[in-house]
């Protein structure tokens, strides 16, 4: 998929803040692991 017309700058702007965005919504699993998380993976 392209996207027509964005300049170079905007666009690596633009995929860092979605590995930053996404990146913290994985660290934020890590306090979901807990008693619930071990019984849901028995």
């Amino acid at each position: 998929m392209s996207i027509p017309n964005q300049p170079a700058e905007q666009l690596k702007t633009l995929g860092l803040a979605v590995i930053h965005t996404e990146a913290q919504a994985v660290a934020n699993l890590a306090n979901r692991v807990d008693d619930t998380f071990v019984q849901a993976c028995h």
